[in-house]
């Protein structure tokens, strides 16, 4: 892929949530276009590098994140096939969006009571504590 000059990704403001300020491990999240998924972790990347022209470059000290995750039918196993990676994501004003602004990719964390989703190796559903409300 290459990059428009100039190039101007997203960036967490300094001094603002950061992606793992925002997404913990446990947490439940999906996407614009897929999910749900469980976060087992949330690493941080830099240097950014990437492709200017026909020369592979750094681009600059841009602090990125991936999420590591498995999807609902796959938790709690930590396979390698079984893994999912969300790679490339800042923290915008409390949203989590991906690094290049011509990609509309986001991160959405879903409130614990409202996924209806196996934990702990049960599957809650109608009549479980989480459809009633109880956090």
């Amino acid at each position: 892929m290459e990059l428009p000059q100039p190039f101007q990704p997203r960036q967490t403001p300094w001094g603002m949530p950061t992606v793992a300020d925002l997404l913990r491990p446990g947490a439940w999240v999906r996407t614009n276009y897929s999910g749900p998924y469980r976060v087992l972790r949330v690493t941080e990347h830099e240097p950014f590098t990437g492709w200017v022209g026909q020369t592979k470059r750094m681009l600059g000290q841009f602090r990125t994140w991936s999420i590591t995750c498995n999807d609902f039918e796959n938790y709690p196993s930590q396979r390698q096939k079984d893994l999912r990676w969300l790679t490339d994501y800042v923290a915008v004003a409390g949203r989590i969006l991906h690094f290049f602004p011509n990609n509309d990719d986001e991160v959405f964390l879903l409130p614990r009571r409202r996924c209806w989703l196996r934990d702990r190796g049960q599957v809650l559903g109608p009549g479980s504590a989480v459809q009633q409300g109880v956090p």
